[in-house]
């Protein structure tokens, strides 16, 4: 997936063209993005410990008890959904 600014019309996207983002931005965006593929594979195939590894490299995460306890009130939320592997 990628995110852009652009608009739609009857022929389709037609993507608007942006400066460079500024260090400090692109720094942050990598970061989100690694977060976003360890989750992601943790969701897929991982685990518990997965889940909160993921959840630890977050930008605004500041710890791992946390990560920890941001993981488990999110998994006892929905636990009906989630499989056995994500809850141990």
């Amino acid at each position: 997936m990628v995110e852009l600014v652009g608009y739609i019309d009857r022929n389709g996207v037609v993507p608007l063209v942006q400066g460079h983002m500024p260090r400090q931005v692109v720094g942050l965006v990598k970061m989100l993005g690694e977060y976003q593929a360890l989750a992601a594979e943790a969701a897929w195939s991982g685990s518990r410990t997965d889940g909160i590894r993921a959840l630890a490299s977050h930008p605004l995460v500041f710890s791992l008890p946390e990560a920890e306890a941001i993981y488990d009130e999110m998994a006892a939320a929905h636990r009906q959904y989630l499989p056995e592997r994500l809850l141990r």
